[in-house]
């Protein structure tokens, strides 16, 4: 099936970037791919970096913007970024972009189990490597734990 994402504020997001051409960008929470695109037509001589934790995200994304031989996707959580910038050599960027929350692709897949929509197993794991569920959690912790987490 095809999804489509919409980005949230793209327009005010790109904008207040002010994108160098020249520039090293990072796309924290790639998800779709639509500020990145964004970022890619107007740092044309540039680097722009997409990370994200879902596969399914960094396989449409790749896909989408395969035109681009100046993006570097990167798998991983974003919680790793200064990690992920010294391996790709980069010591400092120009901008930096969040979009955060889940995506169209983890509501609209009912599979994934984020949805109410969808008569599926609760699972919402953004990083499907992950072996714990929302369903795990949900149904085997103690009321405490729970309430700790909330």
């Amino acid at each position: 099936m095809d999804y489509k994402h919409t980005s949230v504020l793209l327009n005010e997001a790109i904008d207040g970037l002010n994108i160098k051409s020249d520039g090293i960008y990072v796309d924290a929470t790639l998800g779709g791919g639509g500020h990145t695109q964004e970022i890619l037509k107007r740092a044309t001589a540039g680097k722009v970096i997409g990370i994200d934790q879902d596969e399914y995200a960094i396989e449409r994304a790749t896909e989408k913007l395969k035109e681009y031989n100046n993006f570097i996707p990167v798998r991983n959580n974003f919680s790793n970024i200064k990690a992920i910038l010294n391996e790709l050599n980069i010591e400092k960027i120009d901008g930096i972009v969040f979009d955060l929350g889940v995506s169209s692709f983890q509501l609209d897949i009912p599979e994934r189990g984020f949805s109410y929509n969808y008569d599926m197993p609760l699972d919402m794991r953004m990083d499907n490597s992950q072996t714990t569920t929302a369903r795990h959690i949900v149904n085997g912790y103690e009321e405490q734990e729970l309430s700790r987490i909330l």
